[in-house]
């Protein structure tokens, strides 16, 4: 019965369809705001937060790779002498910097960028990139690996040669996890960016990685007794500070945006699941003439509301999917960060929403006189 009277419910197909399109229009657009919230929030993290490395050993006055000290560095004999503390696997040294890189031979102002470069102990030392789209890590001081969307603003790949200050150097690699938004990385061999950064015998932060079974807790208070000078961060902390610093300014817009965007499209939401049922109040009339039950038709009501709802969600997702997909293998300027956890989100909000826009008329329903169904 419930099911017939669902079928009954049904509008035309054209205001059905513009129902759907607008839910899933609402989805995407709340799934995308997300993405992008979220996206702000891990580019740092991808690359301070990575496993390998346990500890980051910082100078004073320095806490981030951002907005940290560029003045004071440590000393690059402090690497051995940690190295030498019990629960030390590896100890490598990075130096940072931001430095102007353009394509050889282009005088194109746009496809001149200053990145954020680290120089570490290539190819295989800590602190290198967290991921390769494509390529390789940098072999010797004549190459260098770039961030996916870093190479596409100055369209350039692997293979090709870029000026780095004043010497060309090779692109070894494309890397991800590494698009800070207004900045991306760049890594090069430790000595080759220690010169261009102009530090000889210094280092930026010294990453530390633990022996397998050792107590992070002891090594950190040796560091930090033996060594009282420097700062020493876990990389859960470290990470926070660098996700603090790069999302400072943009997070408080982002957060307004997205919830003027969800609230938005909630009212859509409703508004369009209202407009449906009301479509069928003379439908819902002849109901009641032949006897059919009022809570019989409010079941109806929901059934056919949450097939609209779910049909729109479901479409707004794969639309939010497939446009991730896109953005990230030919646009990577554009990072989005999706997340299952978003998508379920969205999909209880607007259940949610479209429930209770379904109520509005359901609360009126004894109202409906059943003469309704015999006007013209």
């Amino acid at each position: 019965m419930i099911a017939i009277i669902a079928r009954s419910l049904r509008g035309r197909r054209i205001r059905a369809f513009l129902a759907v399109s607008g839910i899933a229009t609402s989805t995407l657009l709340v799934l995308i705001l997300a993405a992008s919230f979220r996206s702000v929030k891990t580019a740092m993290a991808s690359y301070a937060g990575q496993q390998a490395v346990d500890l980051w050993i910082a100078p004073a006055g320095s806490d981030n790779l951002i907005r940290g000290s560029f003045s004071s560095q440590l000393e690059l004999d402090l690497v051995d002498s940690i190295r030498a503390i019990d629960g030390v696997a590896r100890a490598d040294p990075i130096i940072k910097g931001f430095l102007g890189i353009h394509p050889t031979g282009s005088r194109d102002p746009n496809r001149r960028l200053t990145l954020l470069a680290i120089g570490y102990r290539a190819p295989d030392g800590l602190g290198g990139p967290p991921g390769f789209f494509e390529g390789t890590a940098p072999a010797g001081r004549r190459e260098i690996a770039l961030d996916r969307a870093a190479a596409f603003r100055m369209q350039v790949g692997v293979g090709d040669t870029v000026v780095l200050g004043n010497r060309k150097v090779a692109v070894s690699g494309l890397t991800t996890g590494t698009n800070l938004i207004a900045t991306q990385f760049m890594f090069a061999e430790f000595t080759a960016a220690a010169a261009r950064v102009g530090l000889r015998e210094k280092a930026s932060l010294i990453l530390v990685q633990f022996a397998p079974g050792v107590s992070s807790d002891s090594v950190t208070r040796a560091i930090e007794q033996r060594f009282p000078e420097v700062y020493v961060y876990p990389r859960i902390v470290f990470a926070r500070a660098n996700e603090r610093e790069i999302t400072a300014g943009l997070v408080p817009l982002l957060v307004l945006v997205a919830t003027l965007g969800i609230s938005a499209a909630c009212v859509l939401v409703g508004l369009l699941v209202i407009s449906v049922i009301d479509e069928r109040r003379n439908e819902m009339a002849v109901l009641l003439a032949l006897g059919a039950h009022p809570t019989s038709i409010a079941q109806g009501v929901i059934i056919h509301t949450a097939r609209m709802l779910g049909l729109g969600i479901a479409i707004g997702l794969t639309l939010a999917w497939a446009l991730t997909y896109t953005l990230y293998r030919t646009l990577p300027t554009i990072p989005l960060a999706s997340s299952l956890s978003d998508a379920l989100l969205v999909a209880l909000i607007f259940g949610v929403a479209g429930t209770g826009a379904a109520v509005v008329p359901l609360a009126h329903l004894r109202s409906i006189d059943a003469l309704e169904a015999f006007r013209p």
